[in-house]
């Protein structure tokens, strides 16, 4: 930019050189600038969006509360498909006995199978309660840094 200005703002004589009018830069700044403002204010949306879907969850299970960072996940549609409750998946070590574990199948993309999930006693989001959800127990790690629960797509009606 300090190139184009010098070219295009000082004229020269011989050897005397002499400004000349306008500079380009302030031209380039009053194009470049709402550009760049564009781009800031949406991306600072984009953001803001992403963390409007955090949430704080306890989990109440056999009298014990489970305190999670909960993420709201459009593309968790899993249902229990024996009594049509959701699915909540959770990475976390829950403490349980094999004859309170419910199998679900379940199938994505890339992969089908049969995910352990749990009835717990009650999930809280936000001083609101729900009831009628299943725990899915996952083994893996969430690729979202500092969420250890996937919410399901059908809270977010009463969350929002």
């Amino acid at each position: 930019m300090y190139l184009v200005s010098d070219l295009f703002s000082y004229s020269n004589d011989k050897l005397l050189f002499y400004h000349n009018g306008f500079r380009i830069n302030y031209i380039v700044l009053l194009i470049i600038s709402p550009l760049i403002i564009f781009f800031y204010i949406k991306n600072i949306l984009k953001l803001k969006d992403k963390y409007a879907s955090f949430y704080k969850v306890d989990i109440i299970y056999k009298e014990k509360v489970y305190h999670l960072n909960g993420y709201l996940d459009t593309g968790n549609n899993l249902y229990d498909m024996y009594k049509h409750r959701g699915i909540i998946l959770v990475n976390l070590k829950l403490k349980f006995n094999d004859e309170e574990l419910i199998y679900t199948p379940y199938n994505t993309l890339n992969h089908d199978g049969i995910i352990k999930c749990i009835k717990v006693d009650k999930i809280y989001i936000n001083k609101y309660e729900f009831n009628n959800y299943l725990v899915g127990l996952s083994e893996e790690e969430f690729k979202i840094d500092g969420i250890n629960c996937i919410l399901h797509n059908s809270m977010k009606g009463k969350l929002k």
